[in-house]
């Protein structure tokens, strides 16, 4: 005898979460992140290797400080192209590089780079009550460390500075930059560039012994930056970006303020300032904050044929991350403690209409979430303890209204044969998938007739083996799972 079970009253899932997370990746769409009882855990960005495999820093805060180690670290994990924790990096999948710190203190990961050759590049400081220790250091494709540096503080100008790292870079030639704040005995503060030999190494020859203080950059905003194809270094400041050459001298041919200087001002209409910015093939950059998206010119103005203002502002909710893929951006927003979104504009600049509702779709999956995208073009996407892939393919094209009630199946339990029951208020056909726990579709049925009102059809399944499986049932306007157990 078979028989179907409800599982926690007929819990259904609904179709804006439930149809677009892609259930071959992880467990049923979902990797969860090892955790445990002392730490809260969230991720900081996602990387996409060029072999899909996913790079998620994930930082780990103790809730209530232990007394033997730091009150935040750093693990940077590695999962396979389908979710999995790939246990051939590191130390059964991730790494971490630990500093001896006393009780309460911290280590800080600002930024984190994938080189070409798979190699990863992270910077920041480690802190106590005492000390603060800046550092970078690279990990070898098997997770390995390839080597740290701890900077010390360095003679710049005839005077004596502390840096503190904030972003990091990669040049053609392989050389490494980072951006930091430079701060000198009275604890003011300059932006400064650093740049290091590609093992890690202090370059001599840039600057000041590797090092140049830039009395003219604002820095009261901790910088980012990002290396072009040409091995120009564009940075984004609190006011908006700026470029440099190589050497590290100021590209005068990039942006203009209206006071004459080289920056690409951020644009009026309620930008503040950027939290981020990326570079496209054609050129050109993209920025965003917490309420819109920018797109400027290779040569630093604004670029009107994007939205015909060069920028995007009528978004529900706060803009968390944005990346480009395919001609589209696509980003993540924060709404509330219950509902995010995941939006989608064109290369032109405005909503994209064949993507969800009118741009977007609910997926209460996210929260704060750094997206990514693999080149297949699904969306890696990270909510708290967990990271899950949504498959655009899947994303319906309208909300998903509660007016398909009543979904039941009866009798329960019950042998071989199920009446599956619900109402719809149009007549319409019916699809019917089951799937198992794993994603894979089981069976199909592609049109059931359906009328206005109450409807009930016979289902025959005296195949399934036992196990868990998800009944999904659409009728064009509003999609619902059942998640049910075959025993």
């Amino acid at each position: 005898m078979r028989n179907f079970i409800f599982l926690l009253s007929l819990l259904l899932v609904t179709a804006v979460q439930g149809q677009s997370i892609d259930l071959q990746f992880g467990e049923n769409g979902v990797t969860t992140m090892p955790s445990n009882n002392t730490y809260c855990i969230s991720a900081f960005k996602i990387k996409i290797l060029d072999n899909d495999k996913i790079i998620v820093p994930i930082v780990k805060v103790f809730c209530i400080p232990t007394g033997d180690g730091p009150s935040t670290y750093y693990h940077i994990y590695r999962l396979t192209q389908e979710g999995d924790i790939d246990a051939t990096f590191g130390n059964n999948g991730s790494v971490y590089y630990p500093f001896m710190l006393d009780i309460y203190g911290g280590l800080d990961l600002y930024d984190m780079v994938v080189q070409p050759d798979g190699k990863i590049l992270a910077c920041g400081f480690a802190s106590n009550y005492n000390t603060m220790l800046s550092y970078l250091v690279r990990f070898k494709q098997d997770g390995e460390v390839d080597f740290d540096y701890q900077m010390p503080d360095a003679i710049v100008e005839n005077e004596l500075y502390t840096f503190s790292p904030f972003s990091i870079g990669v040049l053609p030639d392989g050389k490494i930059i980072v951006a930091a704040l430079a701060y000198d005995l009275t604890s003011s503060k300059k932006f400064c560039l650093i740049r290091f030999e590609d093992n890690g190494t202090i370059d001599t020859e840039f600057g000041e012994n590797g090092y140049i203080i830039y009395d003219d950059i604002p820095s009261d905003y901790a910088p980012k930056l990002t290396v072009q194809s040409d091995g120009k270094i564009v940075l984004l400041v609190y006011q908006g970006l700026v470029r440099f050459n190589q050497d590290g001298s100021l590209d005068t041919n990039f942006g203009e303020d209206e006071s004459g200087n080289n920056f690409s001002l951020i644009p009026e209409g309620g930008f503040l300032y950027f939290n981020d910015f990326f570079i496209q093939d054609d050129g050109k950059f993209v920025g965003f904050s917490d309420i819109g998206i920018a797109r400027f010119n290779s040569t630093g103005d604004l670029d009107t044929t994007f939205n015909t203002v060069g920028y995007f502002t009528n978004f529900t909710g706060y803009i968390r991350d944005a990346v480009g893929f395919d001609g589209k951006y696509i980003l993540s927003l924060f709404v509330n403690s219950a509902d995010d979104y995941i939006y989608q504009l064109t290369d032109a600049g405005i909503v994209d209409s064949t993507f969800g509702n009118n741009g977007k779709f609910v997926n209460n999956l996210l929260d704060y979430s750094p997206i990514a995208v693999q080149s297949n073009g699904k969306i890696i996407a990270t909510g708290e303890n967990k990271i899950f892939r949504v498959d655009p393919s899947l994303v319906p094209t309208a909300d998903l209204p509660e007016n398909m009630t009543d979904v039941g199946i009866f009798p329960n339990p019950f042998t071989n044969t199920a009446t599956l029951s619900f109402y719809s208020p149009q007549a319409d056909d019916l699809m019917l998938r089951i799937f198992d726990l794993y994603g894979k579709l089981i069976r199909e049925y592609p049109s059931l007739q359906v009328s206005n009102g109450h409807n009930y059809f016979t289902i025959e399944e005296p195949d399934l083996v036992n196990g868990m499986y998800f009944f999904n049932i659409s009728n064009g306007i509003t999609s619902q799972s059942i998640k049910v157990i075959v025993e």
